[in-house]
């Protein structure tokens, strides 16, 4: 089942209220649905599905493994994620600028989660 914008808010706000009580830099609270677990880190929460898709967008724009690459950032700082999220759960898809061609391989510039 899809979770409306206005569940995902909700959760998110009773998620980030529990993250408040713990000292841990990445914490998780397991939720219903593969890839809509919450997953706070850095004091900000998103569902596992946004911040693989954001990870996708922002540190691995134009790659053909984007999708893959940022799976494998979001597993590794978020427990949930990694229990409940797999690439096809998550509906990752690939932003290409039109005409570009996507390159396979690392990123050259920072990477993280």
């Amino acid at each position: 089942a899809t979770w409306s914008q206005a569940q995902k808010e909700w959760c998110a706000g009773g998620a980030k209220a529990a993250a408040a009580t713990t000292t841990a830099a990445a914490t998780a609270v397991a939720a219903p649905g593969a890839c809509e677990a919450p997953c706070s880190l850095g004091g900000r929460t998103a569902t596992c599905k946004t911040r693989i898709q954001s990870v996708a967008d922002y540190y691995y724009a134009g790659k053909r493994d984007a999708c893959e690459s940022a799976l494998q950032a979001v597993h590794k700082v978020c427990d949930a994620c990694r229990a409940t999220c797999t690439l096809r759960a998550s509906g990752c898809t690939l932003a290409l600028p039109s005409g570009a061609s996507a390159s396979g391989g690392a990123s050259t510039g920072g990477e993280g989660a």
